[in-house]
């Protein structure tokens, strides 16, 4: 009976060492096969700690979705100043920004765009401002001169640059001066073709001395606004009394207009009027 007592105590303890064995051996495969699927998940790339670029990456593409598709960000209109001679809507017409997304739009390229359409623009400020503005600071040339030829009219300005008039009159009243042969313009060198400027308009100007010398001209004669050139003669005028006076293309205007008043204030005094006063040479003036 001992013997029997001390058999059925065996087999329980054998048992239970089969189970630990079992036990252990299923926790190192179950190991096993957690430590192969973090293996896999570190040879594929995926840590947890580029989530945050993948979340980037998502909101910039959302992003991206709402520039391009809302209507917020379109452009229908801009804010035009400091034109006088063109209107806002040649401006905005030039830019060539009507219903393009703001995000599309260049403040540079748009500078230039308007400048090489309109010859009457010498300087464009372009600003572009979120969600949809566009805003546009316009310096014009400024035209001085009415320039009467047997091609028809142009105005110039202090630079010599000669455009087709406007619609829209200057706010300072221009000179007019007539020259029916173009004496004054500048001359194209022989066998070169025109060069062609702003808006498809060929390049013309007007030589600069005559320039000076009629905004000095008017300067020094306040209320004469008609002038006269021709090759043989230069600058002349008529006077208010009819007398013609020659000025000539080279010498000081100041001495030939102080000579002027005084031979005006002499004839005056003899109760006269001179046809003509030529001043081509002032220290030899000829009067009759």
């Amino acid at each position: 009976m001992p013997g029997n007592k001390i058999a059925r105590q065996r087999t329980p303890v054998a048992t239970a060492g089969r189970f630990r064995r079992r036990r252990r051996f299923r926790s190192s495969v179950v190991g096993g096969a957690v430590q192969l699927r973090r293996e896999m998940w570190r040879g594929s790339g995926w840590q947890i700690t580029k989530w945050p670029t993948f979340l980037l990456i998502g909101a910039l593409a959302g992003l991206l979705y709402v520039m391009v598709t809302f209507d917020n960000f379109y452009v229908y209109r801009a804010d035009i100043r400091g034109t006088s001679l063109l209107s806002a809507d040649e401006i905005y017409q030039a830019a060539g920004i009507e219903g393009y997304n703001v995000f599309w739009l260049d403040e540079q390229t748009l500078a230039t765009r308007i400048l090489r359409q309109l010859p009457y623009v010498i300087g464009v400020d372009a600003r572009l401002q979120l969600p949809n503005q566009v805003h546009l600071v316009i310096t014009e040339r400024r035209p001085r001169i009415a320039w009467e030829t047997n091609q028809g009219q142009a105005w110039v300005d202090e630079q010599g640059v000669a455009l087709p008039p406007l619609p829209t009159a200057p706010a300072r009243p221009l000179l007019r001066l007539v020259d029916l042969q173009q004496a004054t313009i500048v001359p194209q060198p022989a066998g070169q073709p025109p060069v062609i400027g702003p808006g498809g308009l060929p390049v013309v100007h007007m030589q600069t001395e005559v320039v000076q010398a009629l905004l000095t001209l008017a300067t020094l004669l306040p209320g004469t606004q008609t002038f006269y050139f021709d090759a043989q003669n230069g600058l002349n005028l008529r006077t208010a009394d009819g007398a013609s006076v020659i000025f000539g293309t080279k010498g000081d205007l100041n001495r030939k207009v102080a000579v002027l008043q005084a031979i005006q204030a002499e004839w005056k005094k003899m109760g006269r009027t001179p046809a003509q006063i030529d001043l081509r040479v002032a220290e030899r003036p000829y009067v009759r």
